[in-house]
């Protein structure tokens, strides 16, 4: 067992690899946020499920030939995802939506509204991540996985809200009068809660076979 603070070489080495993630995924959100915009939702979803995909098909590939270790699973999720973000350029690329050459008209519109936009999410992004972050500084690394994989598992039931959270914005905004608007609204609202309910309940049934 690794003391708390105390990391061995190749947990350490696994970790500056892992670093190699952040463009690809910042480059792929980027590609499939304006694949959504253009409302090439079939193409946006398909870039949502190849890193997914990819990601299963090598973690299976690995437990069949038993080379799970920290290093190999980083490698697989870094292949995923910049297979995924050079499928996702590539869309983009095709319908001729990618340039080297930025519209400043565009600069400044892009950027207030990303940074407004942000703003919004920090919360989430802390509340996903800053528990673990907290927990590898005070507790041993093996803790910090048995914890994560915990909270992974409870994917599922975060899943329901954010698919449906893509398609809210646009559905309520189609509304042609404020009473619709609520309807609507409210209707996103129950299905998430009983989604949710659902599969919470059908999560707290398969989860124990699955751990």
């Amino acid at each position: 067992v690794e003391a708390p603070g105390h990391y061995r070489a190749t947990t350490v080495f696994a970790a500056r690899l892992y670093l190699l993630f952040a463009p690809a995924n910042l480059l792929a959100l980027v590609a499939a946020a304006t694949l959504q915009g253009r409302m090439r939702i079939g193409a946006f979803n398909a870039v949502r499920l190849l890193v997914v995909a990819c990601s299963v098909a090598g973690l299976v590939y690995l437990l069949m030939r038993h080379e799970i270790t920290l290093t190999s699973i980083s490698i697989v999720y870094l292949i995923a995802n910049w297979l995924t973000m050079l499928a996702a350029l590539g869309m983009l690329a095709r319908n001729h939506w990618l340039a080297l050459r930025p519209q400043r008209d565009l600069v400044n519109a892009m950027l207030t509204f990303g940074l407004k936009s942000h703003l919004g999410n920090i919360s989430y992004f802390v509340n996903e991540r800053a528990d673990q972050a907290l927990i590898s500084l005070i507790l041993a690394p093996v803790y910090l996985g048995l914890y994560a994989i915990a909270a992974t598992l409870t994917a599922p039931i975060v899943l329901i809200g954010t698919s449906l959270a893509i398609i809210a914005l646009p559905f309520v905004g189609a509304a042609q009068s404020e009473r619709d608007r609520r309807t609507r609204l409210a209707v996103l609202v129950r299905a998430t809660v009983f989604l949710s309910v659902a599969t919470g309940a059908a999560s707290f049934v398969v989860l124990p076979l699955l751990i």
